[in-house]
């Protein structure tokens, strides 16, 4: 009976222990398998945030490869432009073939009755004044054009030199545009009708500098707009001071004359007075 006793015990405590050790094992188990699911999370959230820095990575990417690219556009546009322009340039440049086309227009609107002269303003930029016919031809000008003698948007222009004079000549001869018929336009600062002395004194002498220029070039005609009184003086006063302007001009120039440049639709108290 006491062994029986004792080996009750025995089996008892062996259970006991069996299920503590099953308990432990099994705890164990549940912490490997939290440690095992937070290391998975942890590498997840890790590779979703390396995927969403990649993304970025990415998207900077691809935007700057944007940039880059429509910097690369902007300047492939520059560089056709500029290419385009020298083309431009050198088109201007006529060929036989172009002077034997520009003579029979010539016979066919010049020499017709009614004559018939067709031109337009043209720019030359700053080629010089002896690169304005070519300008006219390539602008489709038959017999005639219109011009700026310089920057019309200053007080102070450049001279001509005789080179730049004589190559103008050269060209308008070559180009079948007689200078009888070419029409200067005055610069847009002239105000011959301005009572204010010292706008007055800008206006005459820019005035007389392109007046100079006419005569330099062979152009008859040079036309201006009438200006303005700002409302200082009365329109008959500014009449007066732009007729004394004109022929203070023509007093020291020969050969050209003033054209009014008076629109209908503009027709400012100035126009109106002097037209009558």
């Amino acid at each position: 009976m006491p062994a029986r006793t004792s080996r009750f015990f025995s089996s008892s405590n062996t259970s006991s222990s069996l299920k503590k050790r099953q308990k432990a094992e099994s705890s164990k188990a549940n912490q490997q398998k939290k440690n095992t699911n937070s290391s998975t999370a942890a590498a997840s959230s890790s590779n979703n945030k390396k995927q969403t820095s990649n993304n970025r990575k990415k998207k900077k990417k691809n935007s700057s490869d944007e940039e880059s690219s429509s910097s690369s556009d902007s300047e492939e546009d520059n560089k056709k432009k500029k290419k385009k322009s020298k083309k431009t340039i050198k088109k201007k440049q006529l060929t036989e073939k172009d002077k034997e086309k520009m003579n029979k227009l010539w016979e066919r609107f010049v020499t017709g009755k009614p004559r018939l002269l067709i031109g337009c303003h043209v720019a030359f930029g700053s080629q010089g004044i002896e690169h304005a016919p070519l300008a006219a031809v390539a602008n489709g000008c038959c017999g005639a054009f219109a011009l700026f003698l310089g920057n019309q948007k200053t007080y102070s222009q450049k001279e001509y030199t005789d080179k730049q004079v004589s190559k103008f000549i050269e060209n308008c001869k070559d180009l079948n545009f007689d200078r009888e018929y070419l029409l200067p336009h005055a610069s847009y600062l002239i105000n011959l009708a301005n009572p204010d002395k010292e706008k007055l004194a800008k206006s005459k002498n820019l005035f007389l500098t392109e007046y100079k220029k006419c005569q330099q070039l062979g152009l008859k005609r040079y036309n201006f707009h009438p200006g303005s009184t700002v409302g200082e003086t009365t329109v008959e006063n500014g009449c007066k001071q732009i007729a004394e302007c004109i022929n203070w001009a023509n007093s020291q120039v020969d050969n050209v004359i003033s054209v009014w440049n008076a629109l209908r639709e503009v027709e400012t108290q100035l126009d109106i007075n002097l037209n009558n």
